[in-house]
């Protein structure tokens, strides 16, 4: 029926997300939330890297860690396809964070939290 595509589609997107534990791969590559240590995009890079075995594009906002983006081609239908992780397109997957002194803040609760 009109509509169902949709519940699949949100399914799919959970499913992907679930898989993409961002905050593991850093903490496994003891890059941990702090107020007083940065990171440089490599090791960033580095850690996530290791999730999909594809680079990952880092947004940051004023130099703090905030996003990471995943990139995937679909083989088949959108729904039930296969991802492959794959190179980060447009802008050479460069993203907003600088090379050094990137900071990884820790929650707080209020607005601009970490997204990841």
């Amino acid at each position: 029926t009109t509509g169902d595509e949709v519940v699949d589609f949100f399914n799919k997107a959970v499913e992907v997300f679930k898989g993409l534990d961002t905050y593991k791969a850093l903490a496994a590559a003891n890059i941990l939330p702090s107020t007083e240590q940065t990171y440089t995009s490599k090791e960033i890079q580095d850690a996530l890297t290791a999730v999909t075995g594809s680079a990952v594009v880092l947004g940051c906002q004023r130099g703090s860690l905030n996003q990471a983006w995943y990139s995937f081609n679909v083989q088949g239908s959108l729904q039930t396809g296969t991802f492959v992780p794959t190179s980060p397109a447009g802008k050479g997957g460069r993203g907003t964070c600088p090379r050094n002194g990137i900071r990884y803040l820790p929650k707080s609760g209020g607005y601009g939290d970490n997204e990841l």
